[in-house]
């Protein structure tokens, strides 16, 4: 589906080549499924020729230029009084100094009983390692997301 594609190296105007260098430092499953939504460069043999003619064309057909926000799977959570509690261990893609901050929301319901089930939470690839990060892919990932929120704008 276009709309969960991404641009990838090589295409004129975009920022696939900034999101590949970073999407190739990282690892994990967020990571692998990200680099599978990159386009491949418009130079191709699957494009059947020269294809970075298309950019405005994918573009307008909803293929996303930078790095992806992924969704990870829904979770329930319980209600206690009036706050939802969420689960304490973090899940796949958040840190979990940053899942405790979101567990520490103080998120109130007006319904008070049963379990709830969450939407989609999307996350950044990479986003669970951040503390992790050396220099370059410190770098990488913040040159991605700050490109990523120049294309949105």
């Amino acid at each position: 589906m276009l709309a969960e594609a991404c641009f990838g190296p090589g295409w004129p105007e975009t920022q696939g080549s900034t999101v590949h260098d970073y999407l190739k430092r990282i690892t994990g499953q967020l990571a692998k499924e990200a680099c599978g939504r990159l386009l491949l460069p418009p130079t191709a043999k699957e494009w059947g020729g020269e294809a970075k003619n298309y950019t405005e064309l994918l573009r307008e057909a909803g293929v996303y230029d930078g790095i992806p926000l992924l969704a990870d799977s829904p979770f329930s959570c319980g209600v206690r009084g009036y706050k939802l509690e969420f689960p304490e261990a973090p899940i796949s893609g958040y840190p979990p100094q940053l899942w405790q901050s979101y567990r520490d929301l103080q998120v109130r319901t007006y319904y008070n009983s049963g379990p709830y089930k969450s939407g989609q939470i999307l996350t950044l690839p990479g986003l669970d390692a951040f503390e992790t990060f050396d220099e370059e892919t410190l770098r990488a990932f913040t040159q991605a997301v700050f490109h990523s929120l120049e294309a949105i704008s």
